[in-house]
């Protein structure tokens, strides 16, 4: 079969969907080595292969309304809960098949006759690519948007005496760098859909990073992954990280889990199963 892939990114405006940059790799990679025949490319699409979009509920409705018929629209977007969607999203639930990542946002398809399958995130050997710096000179790296439950998690590590490090907006080269130089990554969900932010958690796993996550009961994270991390509650998180920063051992044992975690969910069987359905 013939696939395009497609990342919406308004040649590079559209900053925060860089995000997706390692999942679009991953299902590229995963496609080719099932034997298919992959283009790709940043704001185009193909009247020959099937589409394969990301982002799409960033595009003109103009646009979406002429995709054929076979288009796969790929959903990172937290719906879980929604209501409404934007007007693309509820376009491509009626004339669309939908892959979304997160059973967080099943019922909301479900609701709308969607053809949706669940197609979870999965490993691709070349996301592993981050070596380790030999001098790890930043305790606590965060990244990602700033919200308030973020910001108020930075401030107490620094209080705390964690050398910490908060970016937003760097992708690529220069977060890699940083991720390199971190002995763990703190994540906060900036959503209050309250689906775990497993794209940005994946590639860290994959780059046997620590990864400590504050989550609460009503969080939708998917089991493995929550064995491959470390979960606490906003109280404990300081105190939790101090220990991972100054226990080699744990944090050791954490990176090697992480990764053997989200080894283990090879996208190649991930995207056989959701193309045969």
């Amino acid at each position: 079969m013939k696939y395009h892939v497609s990342h919406i990114a308004f040649n590079g405006e559209a900053s925060g969907l860089k995000a997706y940059e390692e999942v679009v790799e991953s299902v590229i990679w995963g496609l080719r080595e099932l034997g298919h025949t992959v283009e790709s490319g940043v704001d185009t699409f193909s009247q020959s292969a099937t589409n394969i979009i990301f982002g799409a509920q960033m595009l003109e409705m103009d646009v979406v309304s002429k995709l054929p018929p076979s288009t796969i629209v790929y959903n990172f977007e937290q719906i879980r809960g929604a209501t409404l969607l934007k007007p693309p999203l509820a376009y491509a639930a009626a004339n669309f098949k939908i892959w979304d990542y997160s059973e967080g946002n099943a019922d909301v398809w479900k609701k709308l006759n969607a053809d949706c399958r669940i197609v979870p995130l999965g490993y691709a050997e070349p996301l592993t690519r981050i070596p380790k710096a030999s001098i790890q000179d930043i305790d606590v790296l965060m990244y990602g948007a700033p919200g308030p439950d973020r910001l108020d998690a930075f401030h107490h590590l620094c209080h705390f005496g964690l050398k910490t490090v908060f970016v937003c907006g760097l992708y690529g080269a220069a977060r890699d760098e940083l991720i390199a130089r971190s002995k763990l990554i703190v994540n906060i969900n900036l959503s209050a859909k309250k689906i775990f932010e497993i794209v940005r958690v994946s590639y860290l796993l994959a780059n046997r990073k620590a990864v400590v996550a504050d989550i609460d009961p009503e969080t939708c994270i998917e089991e493995d992954i929550r064995a491959g991390i470390c979960v606490v509650s906003p109280s404990k998180l300081v105190e939790e990280c101090h220990d991972i920063v100054n226990n080699e051992n744990r944090r050791k044992a954490l990176e090697e889990s992480g990764f053997e975690t989200f080894r283990n969910r090879d996208i190649r069987p991930i995207l056989e199963a959701a193309l045969a359905a």
